[in-house]
């Protein structure tokens, strides 16, 4: 047997997205390796992999809890005996720090200006969280913190400069296997949910949408004119009667538009042709990667950690802010003009992804544990 990993996190429930399906991709190929893994949270769902342990804590206040939570799932972690411990948020002390998000207190500067509002003072759960993120960068809370992108390598670099020798980029990784042998799929997906053959179908996938630029992008497509027939595709959290409403004030009809909760990533990209992410913050979108990977042009805003890996005229289009509705409403015209004249240069589009093949990845995140973990042997 390896060693016992623990995983702590508030929630073990890999369909979220984003970090928990990271950590879950990890867990499971610890496991295959032989490794001990175990969970520690307030929930968990059937496919989770590794032992749970669920932790219960109270408090009144969500602040109050969630500082209770940071602490009881350390506690637990080292009442389970676990050889080294991975987190991803929220947390006093790890052993291996991986904040998906980046800094958090760019993450709330950026949730703020995405909705309007100026950066302000950070107040309530979000003050717990900067003190935890203050203890694990700056207090050596971490011994170890891996990162994203550059982007996050440099952020927290700059707000804790006491962590800078503890920063590892390490960039995730995406199923190179996306989007090869899928014109069944495409066209079965697309006859389900009666896109046109001749449709260039546009993909927005999100959690957040406001953070994620979603009313960036129906600015930007109400003032695209072209001749095209286009859709978009909103997979994730947005209210289909909410945003509808917004969309056609903004000028786009509500026919051009198709929200689904749930889509599969081997369908999102088989039937999809351009991803869309005018985002106010992202430190190294899945959904991206997945579209390159697919051979699918992407379009971000600089905002995002990949935007490297798209600021290529044969990949997509870099627009600097995302509320730049003038550079986004070009950008949407151009990409969907290449895709209706058969243009896009899907192997180009490939080759920018093709060193972050997952299995790679994998093993660059088991080296970051045994690293982690041989420094907690060494009292470092």
């Amino acid at each position: 047997m390896g060693l016992r990993v623990g995983f702590l996190i508030d929630r073990w429930e890999p369909g979220r997205g984003g970090a928990e399906r990271a950590l879950a991709r990890l867990a499971e190929f610890l496991a295959q390796r032989d490794y001990e893994v175990h969970a520690f949270g307030v929930g968990s769902s059937g496919d989770a992999p590794g032992s749970f342990h669920p932790v219960k804590v109270g408090g009144f206040r969500r602040s109050e809890r969630e500082r209770r939570l940071g602490h009881a799932l350390v506690g637990a972690a080292e009442g389970a005996a676990c050889d080294v411990t991975i987190g991803v948020r929220h947390l006093p002390r790890v052993d291996l720090y991986w904040p998906h998000g980046g800094a958090h207190r760019r993450s709330f500067e950026a949730r703020r200006e995405s909705r309007g509002r100026t950066p302000g003072i950070a107040r309530g759960r979000h003050r717990v969280f900067l003190d935890f993120e203050r203890q694990l960068c700056e207090g050596g809370g971490a011994r170890r913190i891996v990162c994203v992108s550059d982007l996050v390598r440099r952020e927290l670099a700059e707000l804790y400069p006491a962590c800078a020798s503890r920063l590892h980029v390490v960039p995730n990784g995406v199923d190179l296997r996306l989007g090869r042998d899928h014109e069944e799929r495409r066209w079965s997906w697309r006859k389900r949910h009666r896109i046109g053959e001749q449709e260039v179908l546009l993909v927005f996938a999100a959690r957040d949408p406001v953070l994620k630029g979603l009313a960036a992008l129906l600015r930007a497509l109400g003032q695209v004119r072209t001749p095209v027939r286009w859709r978009l595709l909103v997979a994730g959290g947005a209210r289909a009667g909410t945003w509808g409403r917004r969309a056609q004030k903004l000028g786009v009809p509500f026919e051009r538009l198709l929200f689904l909760e749930e889509v599969r990533s081997e369908d999102l990209f088989a039937a999809g042709d351009v991803c869309v992410l005018p985002t106010w913050r992202d430190p190294f979108p899945l959904v991206v990667l997945e579209a390159l990977a697919a051979g699918r042009p992407a379009l971000v805003s600089g905002r995002a950690g990949c935007a490297p890996l798209v600021a290529d005229a044969r990949v997509g289009s870099v627009v600097e802010q995302p509320d730049d509705t003038p550079g986004w409403s070009c950008a949407l015209e151009h990409w969907i003009e290449v895709v209706a004249r058969g243009e896009v240069d899907s192997e180009a589009i490939r080759s920018r992804v093709g060193d972050l093949d997952q299995a790679r990845w994998l093993e660059a995140m088991e080296l970051q544990v045994r690293a982690a973990y041989g420094e907690r042997a060494g009292g470092r």
